[in-house]
């Protein structure tokens, strides 16, 4: 009997219904997809502007995960096809992996007490801080070592007669440069130029503004609506409360009558006596 009785109970009992999912607006939609697009965007350029400020304020040169962009500034190069204004991508290496040959950005400075390798003693180092220095770009043909193990870098221009006066001391040195680096020069190019930053930061924080600006706008609509509901509702609550005062006064009209004040007792007294 029981488990009848729980059968039954079973069989009586209806199926909850299902949940039904809430469909998306396309307003909703939209939103979503600028979110998505927007804001890795921001991310990126955000990224992008700090390791630029950072690497600038601590190596000298601007500088996104090791690779910069410098500016030929002269025909030195021209041979190597790098004529003047032409932007060479370059990446900084450990010390060890300059060679020969090799195409390198570098701040033209010598230390006055360390000018060359055999002038550097056991201990002393030249200084490393060569920031303010011009960028030279130049082709490596000699690596000279010192009294400390450090690396020296002879250097000349492909189209110069006779090597650089000054060789460069191994903390001077930025980066190699990198052939396959032209299609990254671009991107660099685009980025640093006034419409990639229209682009990058100036459009997504305006349309961002635009939609907030549009929200806000929304909401104080929707807030004052509001307002005016509540106000209606009040004035026709205090009307449905006057008339149904009205109703109850013509239903009764003794109840409303004024009825006259009793004289007190002691004023009837003093009638009588008089």
């Amino acid at each position: 009997m029981e488990n009848q009785a729980a059968e039954g109970e079973i069989l009586t009992k209806k199926p909850e219904p299902k949940k039904q999912k809430k469909e998306l607006t396309p307003k909703q939609i939209f939103y979503i997809v600028l979110d998505v697009i927007l804001f890795p965007i921001l991310i990126f350029a955000t990224f992008f502007s700090l390791s630029l400020i950072i690497t600038r304020a601590t190596k000298g040169v601007p500088m996104v995960f090791d690779y910069a962009m410098v500016v030929i500034s002269s025909g030195s190069m021209k041979d190597a096809g790098f004529d003047v204004g032409t932007k060479a991508f370059i990446k900084s290496q450990p010390i060890e992996e300059y060679q020969v040959g090799d195409y390198i950005a570098f701040y033209d400075y010598i230390d006055p007490n360390c000018p060359t390798p055999p002038t550097v003693a056991n201990g002393v180092t030249p200084t490393d801080s060569p920031k303010q220095n011009r960028i030279v770009f130049h082709e490596v043909i000699e690596i000279v070592t010192d009294a400390n193990g450090n690396l020296w870098y002879r250097t000349k221009g492909t189209n110069n007669p006779s090597a650089d006066r000054n060789i460069i001391y191994q903390d001077y040195v930025i980066g190699e440069y990198v052939a396959d680096g032209n299609f990254i020069t671009s991107i660099f190019d685009f980025l640093t130029s006034t419409v990639g930053i229209l682009v990058l930061i100036a459009l997504p924080c305006t349309i961002i503004l635009f939609r907030d600006c549009y929200e806000l706008i929304n909401l104080a609509f929707i807030y004052h609506d509001q307002k005016k509901y509540e106000k209606q509702q009040a004035k026709m609550e205090n009307k449905m409360l006057e008339d149904a005062e009205k109703m109850q006064q013509e239903i009764n009209p003794e109840q409303n009558q004024v009825q006259p004040k009793k004289k007190s007792s002691k004023k009837q007294n003093d009638k009588e006596t008089s």
